[in-house]
């Protein structure tokens, strides 16, 4: 969930496949009921950074999604958390599969680059393949996502996790 510029997630990780069908079947979580229909895509991730990590350096990671209907860059600030929730600033903006952002859309995503990468070429340091189930839930006064994601990571060509 984005709030403004900030982004705010709980992150888990599932191991038992029969208990995450269980909870993303349940029509209630806390105070949270169903608001709308169970939706499933596949997404790719592609995580990119310089030769020489100029973006890490500055405290940030860049992602080039690739959806169905989409493809987004989004770049991250890198605030480590000891806890499942994550809370750091998110930039984004309309993007291509090229790995150059001066071929993007004009976005604040692509400006913060930019200013970091410099004209270094971006390089490909892994990609997440996802297959993600998301839906709704909603109280009185806020609404959330669940997504539930199956994920393979790759680099180098092979999968690794």
């Amino acid at each position: 969930m984005a709030i403004g510029n900030v982004e705010v997630e709980l992150k888990y990780r599932v191991s038992d496949a029969a208990a995450a069908a269980r909870f993303a079947a349940a029509r209630t979580l806390g105070p949270f009921r169903v608001a709308g229909r169970a939706r499933q895509v596949q997404v790719e991730d592609r995580y990119l950074d310089t030769s020489d990590g100029a973006l890490a350096r500055a405290g940030y990671a860049a992602r080039l999604r690739r959806g169905p209907s989409m493809t987004v860059i989004s770049v991250k600030s890198t605030t480590p958390s000891a806890t499942a929730l994550h809370r750091r600033e998110e930039l984004e903006g309309p993007a291509d599969l090229s790995l150059d952002p001066h071929a993007w859309p004009s976005s604040p995503a692509r400006s913060l680059i930019l200013e970091h990468a410099g004209d270094a070429p971006l390089i490909e340091l892994v990609t997440v393949r996802q297959l993600r189930r998301t839906r709704t839930l909603a109280d009185e006064s806020s609404e959330v996502e669940l997504s539930l994601d199956e994920v393979a990571v790759v680099a180098a060509g092979r999968v690794v996790d």
